[in-house]
Order: structure tokens, then C-alpha cells, then sequence
């Protein structure tokens, strides 16, 4: 979905880009006198668009993957490869359990979940409160709560700007 409205947005700045100066100046509302106003204009879209980037960037987690707190219930948030590290688990030991998946989640302290897809409708993102629970193997990470996931992605966050605005314009 946020790939879909990025790709949108593009297409919307390309529209404005190619448009005449007439037709251009009728759609933006306002009289220019020169390119110049309509380059500041277009490099004005260009900056909302990177702000629109960076709020989709932060849904997708810290820099340690890190994305927040979700609900969970007996059909699953993260349905596969569900493991009980014990008092050992830590964030690398989920990730290397549920190593070809998109996401890890760490629940009740020392369960670990593994999953393609947020469905986040069903299991909505919760207060940090709510995951409570301090991970036995790593004290300075949390663990989730009951049936709340601690949710992280499979791989640290340490892509480039031009990397995720390249990702967030393919359609998956």
C-alpha cells in the first residue's frame, strides 16, 4: 500500500513536469512569470514527497529494525516457524530462527514468531507500554508482553535514502 501511494505521488509530480505553462499555472492555482517559479514549485512537490517518504520510512523501523508493539491472538500476527528460545532468546537468535522471512516477533519473554506480512487491521500497533517484558538473553530489549509482539524486521534498517525511495516505488 505505501509503495502504491509513493508511486502515485511520483506519477503526480512526472503529470505536473510535463504539463504546458498554461496548463500547468490552471492546475497549481497560481500565475508564474518565469520557470524559474515553476522549478521551485516542482523541487517544492519533490520535498513533499521526501516528507511523505520519511513517514512511510519510520512505520518501517529503527535502524536495528525495530518496528513497535503489536497485538497478537491465537490465529497469529507472525503464524510460522514459532520457536521457545527459553531464557536465552534475543533479538539475533529470532532473527536466525526465522532466517527467509520478513519479520520476527518476540512475545511473553521467550517465544519467537516468524512472518511475511504486518497485517495491521486485524493486529493493530499498541502502545510501547503494553510490551512489557524485558528479553532474558538481551535485558536492553523488550520481548513482547502476553499477546502483544515486540515486531522487528529480519534485517537492520542500514539502507541508503536512495535505496528506499527505489523500494517504495516498485509495486509488490
Amino acid at each position: 500500500m505505501r509503495s502504491l501511494v509513493v508511486l502515485l505521488l511520483t506519477l503526480q509530480t512526472v503529470l505536473v513536469c510535463s504539463l504546458s505553462d498554461d496548463y500547468f499555472r490552471k492546475w497549481m492555482g497560481w500565475h508564474w512569470n518565469d520557470r524559474l517559479s515553476k522549478t521551485n514549485t516542482i523541487l517544492k512537490v519533490l520535498k513533499d514527497i521526501s516528507k511523505k517518504i520519511d513517514s512511510i520510512e519510520s512505520d518501517q523501523g529503527d535502524k536495528n529494525g525495530y518496528i513497535g508493539c503489536f497485538l497478537d491472538d491465537s490465529s497469529r500476527q507472525l503464524p510460522y516457524n514459532y520457536k521457545n528460545l527459553g531464557e536465552g532468546i534475543n533479538l539475533a537468535k529470532c532473527r536466525e530462527n526465522c532466517k527467509g522471512y520478513k519479520y520476527v516477533g518476540l512475545q511473553y519473554r521467550v517465544q519467537c514468531f516468524c512472518g511475511n506480512r504486518l497485517e495491521k487491521t486485524r493486529y493493530k500497533q499498541k502502545p510501547e507500554s503494553d510490551c512489557n517484558m524485558r528479553c532474558p538473553g538481551e535485558l536492553s530489549r523488550i520481548c513482547g508482553s502476553a499477546n502483544r509482539n515486540s515486531v522487528a524486521t529480519i534485517e537492520k534498517q542500514e539502507r541508503k535514502r536512495s535505496d528506499v525511495i527505489t523500494n517504495r516505488l516498485t509495486i509488490k
